[in-house]
């Protein structure tokens, strides 16, 4: 088995909102236009907070992939609700919107429901990404202004380790401006995120080793590879990065049969590409009574993760956002990297050497912090390190997607995170 390098853990123009109601919740979908030269549009959905909407902290969330849409997170993660076989909705108890106001966008352009007319509006690299998000965002600031200066976050998962950073950023900067639109940005968050590959790569082997998937001698054989993956991202050529740095895998691959590398306790199927059966939610969003209820155009299509997007920007895999993330800290942006540690791809000991090595005037402080347990009920949850705005957590008997392993667990982390309680 070959693992696709596709990392799981996404214009009011001619349609009108949505206005759609799912038990308590209140919510608003539809497109905002970010480049009118090659009607680039990007689909959002947004869910109201339950309790205190005007006041509750707001937080957009990308799904990564490239190119997989965060109707994913919707409905099988932190959204309001799931779907039955029958497709009827079903109230997600642990849904974020019980304490965020939430707004889940198809990024970027060409993902999911969202759609571009001309091929060169597709994205290539993060400063695009950053680019669209931001104007879809202040488009949607001025239209809903009661959001407009809420404490603001950015969540997002897997190679939205890529775009969280980037997004922040690019907000934080054009903060500076007082002719630009201001966001009231208090943080970021990343969840099982490829967000420093030259680090990352060099943690498949010895977590693969550390659940029993391969032996001493694969491990060794892995160990000898990445020097060569460093030095070939390092030189900026993607091919050879791409050719070094996926023979890691396919080492451990080979020795560890067809694992899933989202989740290391199950197999992959081998009829499901992404090693989980998602058909539900792509049948429920192709019914013409939903799609016209959320505003997409007749002539669009949705799609779980989209190959055009993923090869217009997939050069920009090697790259790293990652030194965006000391100069938020340092403005008192607060940030949390999250991983579930049954996840393979994108691990918790990737996660914790990256953050580990952050330059930052708390690095020190940061590494010599205490280690705590986190109990979600009478339960260990996971653990967690934090100081100086800056937490890590490894949550227990999760896979790449957290929320939907342990929903409730995610629930109780993002409150603490809000809430600045870590």
């Amino acid at each position: 088995m070959k693992i696709v390098a596709l990392v799981l853990t996404l214009c009011i123009l001619g349609y009108a909102n949505a206005n759609l109601s799912a038990g308590a919740t209140t919510s608003i979908s539809g497109y905002y236009n970010v480049n009118k030269t090659t009607d680039a549009n990007l689909f959002y959905w947004f869910f109201e907070a339950q309790t205190n909407p005007t006041t509750a902290p707001f937080i957009i969330w990308l799904t990564g992939g490239p190119g997989c849409s965060s109707e994913l997170a919707i409905f099988y993660e932190n959204g309001p609700f799931s779907l039955s076989e029958d497709m009827q909705l079903v109230n997600n108890p642990y849904s974020w919107n019980k304490v965020a106001n939430m707004l889940y966008v198809d990024s970027p352009v060409g993902t999911g429901f969202s759609y571009v007319s001309d091929p060169n509006g597709y994205s290539t690299n993060e400063e695009e990404v950053a680019a669209n998000l931001y104007s879809m965002l202040s488009q949607f600031m001025a239209d809903h202004p009661q959001y407009a200066q809420l404490p603001f976050y950015v969540f997002g998962e897997s190679y939205a380790g890529h775009y969280v950073p980037a997004l922040s950023y690019f907000i934080y900067t054009k903060n500076q401006d007082p002719y630009s639109v201001h966001f009231n940005l208090k943080g970021l968050a990343v969840g099982n995120a490829m967000v420093y590959p030259a680090i990352q790569y060099g943690s498949m082997g010895p977590m693969a080793y550390s659940h029993g998937l391969i032996g001493p001698l694969a491990l060794k054989e892995t160990e000898g590879l990445v020097g060569s993956c460093v030095d070939a991202i390092n030189s900026g050529s993607y091919n050879d990065s791409n050719t070094i740095c996926n023979e890691i895998m396919n080492v451990i691959q080979e020795n560890a049969g067809p694992f899933n590398p989202y989740d290391v306790r199950k197999t992959c199927p081998p009829s499901l590409p992404l090693c989980y059966n998602f058909t539900l939610v792509g049948d429920y969003l192709a019914q013409p009574s939903v799609r016209q209820q959320l505003g997409v155009p007749t002539n669009v299509n949705w799609t779980l993760c989209s190959n055009v997007v993923y090869a217009d920007i997939i050069n920009d895999w090697w790259n790293t956002e990652v030194a965006h993330i000391p100069i938020l800290l340092e403005a008192g942006i607060r940030t949390l990297v999250y991983n579930g540690n049954m996840g393979w791809i994108c691990n918790y000991l990737g996660s914790e050497a990256w953050v580990s090595q952050l330059e930052w005037s708390n690095n020190q402080q940061w590494n010599n912090a205490p280690r705590k347990i986190v109990m979600t009920g009478q339960n260990i949850g996971g653990y967690t390190q934090s100081y100086g705005g800056l937490t890590l957590m490894a949550v227990n008997n999760a896979g790449h997607m957290v929320p939907m392993d342990q929903p409730e667990t995610s629930l109780n982390m993002v409150i603490s995170f809000l809430n600045n309680k870590f």
